[in-house]
């Protein structure tokens, strides 16, 4: 991907694509797993429920954003958003 069209994708299109793949099923096994309630550690953490190989398979084409994408992912409310700029490195 050339350095112009890293600069075209959006955090908020790649967020959007990323929820698709949520599995709603998912979600209150993922709240419990990562004790998301008072005095869990994931206490304040927000899930969408997307098991990792989905999201790595969601995050495949996106995997050349520019820095500002990065960081706007990376700082995300929703745990599974945070986790996809650091996918590649993996």
């Amino acid at each position: 991907m050339h350095e112009k069209e890293r600069q075209k994708v959006t955090a908020s299109e790649i967020k959007t694509e990323v929820l698709k793949a949520a599995e709603a099923d998912k979600l209150e096994q993922y709240k419990k797993f990562f004790q998301c309630f008072p005095g869990g550690y994931g206490d304040s953490d927000s899930f969408a429920g997307i098991r990792n190989p989905v999201l790595r398979s969601a995050f495949r084409n996106y995997q050349h954003i520019s820095l500002d994408t990065f960081f706007e992912l990376f700082t995300d409310p929703i745990h599974e958003i945070r986790l996809c700029p650091c996918l590649p490195w993996n």
